[in-house]
Formats: structure tokens, sequence, C-alpha cells
């Protein structure tokens, strides 16, 4: 029977010395600027989720309703059902 190792394989042992290659740099530097970019974009878009909220909130009016209070309730008909 023959045994055959990982080394005779691939030329290069299991785990352990690994080399690492220019371009395996440039992929992790690529991987650490969409990463920041990404983090950038979600703050931006957190910045504005809450600006639009504010506003909305400061239209809003608190209501406040007791038995036998008449409402209008505005119903708007459905298309197509």
């Amino acid at each position: 029977m023959i045994k055959v190792t990982r080394r005779d394989l691939y030329d290069h042992p299991l785990g352990g010395d690994a080399e690492v290659k220019e371009g395996q740099l440039i992929g992790l530097e690529l991987v650490h600027e969409t990463t920041k970019k990404i983090s950038q974009i979600k703050d931006t878009l957190k910045a504005a989720r809450d600006h639009q909220k504010s506003y909305a909130d400061k239209r809003m009016l608190p209501l406040e309703f007791s038995i036998r209070d008449y409402v209008l309730l505005k119903v708007s008909p459905w298309k197509g059902v």
C-alpha cells in the first residue's frame, strides 16, 4: 500500500508555513477598504434616517381619546380587488 501525504500532492505541508503573496495583500487591503466604506455608508444612512425621523416626530401631535369620543376615520378604497 502506498501512502500519499498532502505535501506529495500539493507541494506544501498542511497548515502552518503559509506564505503571504503580494496578491493576497492587495486582496486583504481591498477587504479592509471595502469594510471601511461600508461602515461609512451605514453611518451616513443612519444620520439621514435620524434626520428624517426628527422632522416626522416634530409634525406628529400626541392624540388622546376617551370613551364616547367621535372621530373621523379616513379609509381609501382598494383598487383591483
